[in-house]
């Protein structure tokens, strides 16, 4: 949709990482690769190490549970705007939560739908890096939390699958017609 994600402030986080007992690395996949020059720049600006930054164009829909495999945690840094606080549902959320990934994301409405701050993800404030940092060392330095939340996400998913939404919908359909 060609809107901003919050990988900037994903960017900027990174340099509040600190106290980890394993190095950090930051991946964003999925493009656009016309972005990554300028996510550059903002590395260069804080004077962070590029070899901690991957950017991947997007992958085929089959690889994508390879990828998430890969991550320790998952992260949605969306900014606080009225498409991503109201209108969305990310596919994103969804498959990070059956990858059973332990989810950092910004404090949106449409995002606390679904996802409970130290229930099934840590929540915090957007547009505010360093809270996303904090977000990311709690999951990374507690991976006790990290299995909790990361189980609760993938059986919390299960209420939002294909099948049950059918479910739902003909439950719906059933009831108008008595």
């Amino acid at each position: 949709m060609d809107k901003e994600k919050g990988i900037r402030e994903l960017i900027e986080a990174m340099q509040y990482v600190t106290n980890c007992p394993v190095p950090v690395y930051l991946a964003c996949i999925g493009g656009p690769m016309s972005a990554v020059p300028s996510y550059g720049a903002v590395i260069d600006e804080l004077g962070l190490s590029r070899e901690r930054f991957k950017f991947h164009d997007l992958v085929p829909t089959g690889d994508v549970p390879s990828y998430l495999a890969a991550f320790d945690l998952a992260a949605m840094p969306f900014p606080w705007t009225p498409h991503y606080a109201f209108n969305m549902s990310p596919l994103k959320m969804f498959e990070y939560m059956a990858a059973g990934k332990p989810i950092v994301a910004t404090k949106l409405p449409a995002v606390m739908e679904l996802l409970k701050d130290g229930v099934n993800a840590v929540l915090v404030e957007p547009d505010n890096p360093a809270a996303l940092a904090r977000g990311i060392q709690h999951i990374v330095l507690d991976p006790a939390f990290a299995r909790k939340i990361g189980e609760n996400s993938r059986r919390d998913v299960n209420s939002y699958t294909w099948q049950r939404r059918a479910e739902k919908i003909l439950a719906f359909i059933g009831n108008r017609q008595t």
